[in-house]
């Protein structure tokens, strides 16, 4: 019993005496040599507009925007948003969207070399010619070498 006593005594200082350790920062070294430069990435934005008469009936439609940034599929992060809204209030909604003007329609895009192709389908309703004359489409790439 008294060994029993004595290992629990002694674990116990062990305990204390670690626990109690401090440590001083060294001084600060000097500054090592600046890193390599990664990718550079860049942006690019483009607007373009389609007046929503054009798709009136049934659909799906397409409409393509040009795009020279998209020099390649690969390395490039493509969005595009649309807006019903004129003049400078214009508020834009990321798309792919369902339901953007009646229940049933929506808009999608795919990309290419060169271009953005966007896709409305409005499932034979005439709601886009009536919601606004003309639909505003913002096209923002980001790019990486």
């Amino acid at each position: 019993m008294k060994a029993i006593n004595y290992l629990i005594l002694l674990s116990a200082s062990i305990l204390v005496f670690a626990s109690c350790s401090k440590q001083i920062a060294g001084p600060t070294g000097p500054t090592g040599p600046a890193g390599a430069q990664g990718p550079a990435a860049s942006y690019t934005v483009v607007f373009d507009s389609v007046a929503s008469a054009g798709w009136g009936g049934t659909g799906p439609y397409t409409f393509s925007i040009p795009v020279n940034a998209i020099s390649t599929t690969n390395y490039n992060i493509v969005e595009v948003y649309y807006s019903i809204n004129q003049g400078s209030n214009k508020t834009y909604t990321e798309m792919p969207v369902a339901n953007a003007f009646a229940t049933g329609d929506y808009f999608f895009f795919s990309y290419t070399i060169y271009q953005v192709n966007i896709q409305y389908d409005n499932s034979g309703s005439n709601a886009a010619s009536t919601a606004a004359p003309y639909v505003y489409f913002k096209v923002v790439v980001i790019t990486q070498p």
